[in-house]
């Protein structure tokens, strides 16, 4: 139920909203609206998270700052977005990675085919064979 769980992190948020628990209910809304298409108040929630934190959810609010951008087609905003998890963020395999993958997404919508192979290069290098891999391996076959 889509309008009792935001109701309840945007409950979390304002109530404790200086601690760890309203920080990622300000995610879980931030997910939220961009799951529902109002990438404004998205890019909002997820700017403020990374305002404060520099951690893994610090991480997160980044890289779905990147996937906001680029999911409205600001291809070249979302590449500055995904570089910034990988230089602020770096000890955060998970994003680090997720964030190699949508820059390769990003540069072959450009039609940069040698920065996309290079990204996806990168991803399998780093998580070879698991899930996340092989999705770069199957990206990596369908750069032309």
């Amino acid at each position: 139920d889509f309008s009792s769980a935001y109701d309840l992190y945007d409950e979390i948020a304002i109530y404790y909203g200086t601690n760890v628990f309203g920080e990622k209910s300000k995610l879980e809304l931030g997910l939220l609206e961009l799951k529902n298409k109002r990438y404004d108040k998205a890019l909002k929630n997820f700017q403020e998270i990374i305002g404060k934190k520099t951690d893994d959810i610090g991480a997160k609010a980044q890289y779905y700052i990147g996937v906001t951008l680029q999911e409205q087609s600001k291809t070249k905003d979302a590449i500055t977005a995904f570089v910034r998890v990988l230089n602020l963020f770096s000890a955060y395999e998970e994003w680090v990675t997720r964030s190699y993958l949508r820059l390769g997404e990003c540069y072959q919508k450009l039609n940069d085919k040698n920065k996309a192979r290079e990204m996806f290069r990168t991803v399998i290098t780093r998580r070879g064979s698991d899930e996340l891999g092989k999705e770069a391996q199957a990206k990596l076959r369908g750069v032309k």
